[in-house]
Formats: structure tokens, sequence, C-alpha cells
């Protein structure tokens, strides 16, 4: 990764598309037929990676917790 950023949109109703989805299909499915839920306005974001680290495919420790049981100093890890 050469430059170190990430390119995001912010979304109508973000509440709407960031879901954990297997606990939330039918609600999912119920957000589709009412309408669009694809970002209607972009507002494009960027943001600098701070920290790259490869865990493999299928390792369930990468989201093990949310961000608030994270260890002390773990969002300051630069490299």
């Amino acid at each position: 990764m050469r430059h170190r950023r990430q390119r995001g949109a912010v979304h109508e109703h973000p509440a709407r598309t960031v879901l954990f989805q297997n606990e939330h299909l039918p609600l999912m499915e119920a957000y589709r037929d009412e309408g669009p839920t694809y970002p209607i306005d972009v507002v494009p974001e960027f943001a600098e990676i701070t920290y790259l680290e490869y865990c493999g495919p299928r390792d369930d420790s990468v989201s093990a917790c949310p961000p608030s049981l994270l260890p002390v100093g773990y969002v300051e890890r630069r490299n």
C-alpha cells in the first residue's frame, strides 16, 4: 500500500448500512424494500492508515471486541 490512505463515503442513512448483517437480515431486507439505501448524498472522506498488519484469512480475533474494550494504547500504534 503505497499511499496509506483510505477513501470512503458518508451515506444518507448510515444506520441502515452499518449493521452486523447476520443478525439483521430481515431488517436489511425491509430497508431494501422500502427504498434506496445506497449513498444519496455522497460526501467523500479520507483517512490516513497508521497501522497495517496481516492477520490471515478467517481470523476472528481481528474484530473480537468493540472499540471500548481495546487494550490501552491500541489506537496509538504506528508502523
